[in-house]
């Protein structure tokens, strides 16, 4: 949906007015030429395109783009006549005339919501509360300017693209701030937070939603939280299946893509409908277990025993090299609003959105919220008990794991599960090894000094996300909020004009889970056994018995060795600048470009080396080249061929 406008003293102004059209054209899906008509007034103006629609009553105006789910119901609730005749945005202006500023806890749906109110002289910026609506917005003096996407900011003038090295180095760290892009003073309001501005007062985020606060549900039986858990992703799934256009899937050997794929082609069969399922496959021939303990190199196997059982299903390759990396780098790039920080996927994701688009697919589905909700494997358990304070549970519990094979000092890091601060501590205390973090980062520590960031005293990859160490549901929650997947949606709908969902990430659902004692999901220690429950009869039955990991691009190695040229391309343009090396380690780069000769003996350090830490420097370095400074971002939009 491109929306742009500014809350504030300058919303009038020729200057502001042609910056709002050029940031929607900015935003537009290729060939959009529809006008923008300007709404507000002296203190606000936005303009929006299709679909966003704007409904105005009573003075207040509400812009609003996406969907609701189980709109009816909400609007009998609301007391509406006729609610099948009422667009969304007369629904969330009703929400709003009831429930003021938190109308947007009682819309369930993926939308973005802009209501500006001049009775109240302010402004709210809010989105679903699972953060899958975009919405994003920067301060400059006395006004407040907003836009869908970040490049829809960059077109007002005096704003400049100036890349946010906060959120760059944390990236770098592997600890991403909540609510940060990659570009300098552009924000977005967190999951279950909305922006409040208003006149004379400074722009604040109000978190809104505490789903990990609700009392825990107890059930009589195991088999009673997995129907649960089965009708939740049931209706989940049903709700995002468009009424019409070609619908797809990505589907792995995973839990949650099979799930999402087998509930959506039962919607679809029964509309005598199709769906197109993509799985990723390796280019070359490989052993993934030299990467991954019980690594799976090619998915395709186990995703074929799922859609052999779906008639309608067409099942389609996609190969891991299929597009090149500078294509795939640009594009994703574009699509994170910052680089990313692992690169291995790329190709075969940027190459499965151009297969869809090609094919006219109007909607596809994925599953990567589920290892939070759904298929959550029960590891924060013993966590949950300590810090709630149930120490018999937890006593049991670790008794019954401990039988089941777990040792006890595996079962005291799991109840204790120490800061990354801890961990190096007590890894240096007893003598045991750790990489140090400039192992495997190549960003100058004494950059990451000058800019305030604590350079790690060690690497914390393959270590779990602290986050919220409140419960075990805390800390699954702040980790759901650490990737505004809202923004990539947008940036995906205006590059590929595909509508991206993901029914793991429905509110409902993630309430449900959330509500489970940690415990419910993995009895006796047997890891995702709820959703094995769960899922029998809708997977088959050799997925829900596989026990090994499925290793997206598990060729990467010999992927990342092809695209060799096109590194060197990137590598040379970078030494060419001056500014380059003032916080990257560009002779380091080189030579771990120069020995790059990938070997079997050593093959997942190799791995994690050529992925991360040499893959997230050439994608910062394409990232600077793109939106760095001197750029006005009248790029984005314009990366593909």
């Amino acid at each position: 949906m491109p929306l742009a406008g500014v809350f504030g003293p300058a919303a009038r102004t020729p200057e502001v007015l042609a910056g709002i059209h050029a940031g929607l054209t900015r935003m537009a899906v290729p060939n959009d030429i529809s006008g923008h008509q300007i709404h507000g007034d002296l203190r606000c103006s936005f303009a929006v395109t299709a679909p966003a629609t704007v409904h105005s009553s009573q003075g207040v105006l509400i812009a609003f783009e996406g969907r609701l789910f189980e709109a009816e119901s909400l609007a009998h609730s609301l007391g509406l006549a006729d609610p099948l005749d009422l667009e969304p945005a007369e629904l969330a202006f009703a929400a709003y005339q009831r429930w003021g500023s938190d109308f947007v806890l009682h819309l369930d749906g993926e939308f973005t919501a802009v209501v500006y109110d001049p009775a109240q002289s302010r402004l709210i910026l809010a989105r679903d509360v699972m953060g899958r609506g975009s919405i994003h917005y920067l301060c400059r003096g006395s006004d407040l300017l907003f836009a869908t996407e970040p490049v829809g900011l960059f077109a007002f003038p005096g704003t400049a693209v100036q890349p946010n090295w906060k959120r760059l180095a944390a990236l770098a760290t592997l600890l991403p701030p909540v609510g940060q892009t990659g570009f300098e003073g552009v924000l977005f309001p967190a999951a279950g937070s909305f922006l409040l501005a208003q006149e004379g007062r400074a722009a604040r985020t109000v978190r809104c939603w505490f789903p990990e606060q609700q009392p825990q549900l107890r059930l009589p039986r195991t088999s009673d939280y997995a129907e649960a858990l089965r009708t939740a992703m049931c209706r989940a799934v049903k709700v995002r299946i468009p009424p019409d256009g070609l619908v797809a899937t990505e589907l792995s050997a995973g839990y949650d893509s099979s799930a999402v794929t087998a509930l959506a082609a039962h919607v679809l069969a029964r509309q005598n409908r199709p769906l197109v399922a993509y799985t990723a496959v390796p280019s070359h021939p490989n052993d993934a277990s030299d990467i991954v303990k019980y690594g799976i190199a090619d998915e395709w196997p186990l995703a074929s025993t799922l859609a052999a059982k779906h008639s309608n299903i067409e099942h389609c390759a996609v190969p891991t090299a299929a597009a090149p990396w500078l294509e795939s780098l640009d594009c994703m790039t574009e699509i994170f609003a910052a680089p990313p920080l692992f690169i291995r996927n790329l190709p075969w994701m940027y190459a499965a959105r151009r297969m869809a688009q090609e094919k006219s697919i109007s909607h596809i589905l994925n599953g990567q919220n589920g290892n939070l909700a759904g298929s959550y494997d029960g590891a924060f358990a013993l966590f949950d008990m300590r810090r709630r304070g149930r120490w018999r549970d937890l006593l049991e519990t670790a008794r019954q794991w401990h039988q089941a094979g777990a040792s006890w000092r595996s079962l005291l890091m799991r109840a204790w599960l120490p800061t990354h601060q801890t961990r190096t501590q007590l890894r240096r205390l007893f003598g045991s090894s750790q990489e140090e973090f400039a192992a495997y980062c190549l960003l100058k520590p004494d950059f990451l000094q000058a800019i305030d960031i604590a350079v790690p005293q060690a690497s914390v990859l393959g270590l779990p996300v602290d986050g919220d160490r409140s419960n075990g549901a805390a800390r699954r929650f702040s980790i759901m909020q650490m990737v505004d997947f809202g923004g990539q949606y947008a940036a995906e709908r205006r590059l590929f004009q595909l509508h991206r969902s993901d029914p793991t990430a429905d509110r409902k659902l993630v309430e449900l889970c959330l509500s489970f004692p940690d415990e419910v999901f993995c009895p006796g220690g047997k890891r995702r056994a709820l959703y094995r429950e769960a899922m029998r009869g809708i997977l088959p039955e050799e997925l829900l018995q596989e026990t090994g990991f499925g290793v997206q691009a598990s060729d990467f190695l010999q992927n990342f060795g092809e695209g060799m040229p096109e590194w060197r391309q990137v590598l040379e343009a970078a030494e060419q600048s001056r500014a380059t090396a003032d916080y990257l380690d560009v002779p380091r780069l080189r030579h771990m470009l120069e020995v790059f000769a990938p070997s079997s003996s050593n093959r997942q350090k190799e791995d994690t080396l050529y992925n991360y830490t040499v893959g997230g420097a050439l994608a910062l370095l394409r990232f600077l080249q793109h939106f760095g400074p001197g750029h006005d971002g009248a790029a984005a939009g314009r990366v593909l061929p």
